[in-house]
């Protein structure tokens, strides 16, 4: 097997994600979805928390694949 037959489809798989993570964020920013969500002083501690567990969820699915 050819090296750049692994590497053509990964390219365009790579390039199709990127395209599409710019839709949901045209979406997002079109929509204005950001404003919807409003934490309080109270939330804000473990906003953090939260956000750091969906990156490792992200980074562990991704090492998976």
């Amino acid at each position: 097997m050819c090296f750049s037959n692994f590497i053509r489809p990964t390219c365009v798989s790579l390039h199709i994600l990127l395209a599409a993570s710019y839709l949901v964020l045209l979406v997002v920013w079109a929509c204005n979805i950001e404003h919807a969500r409003v934490y309080t002083p109270d939330q804000s501690a473990s906003v953090s928390t939260h956000i750091a567990l969906v990156s490792q969820a992200i980074i562990v699915v991704c090492h998976v694949i």
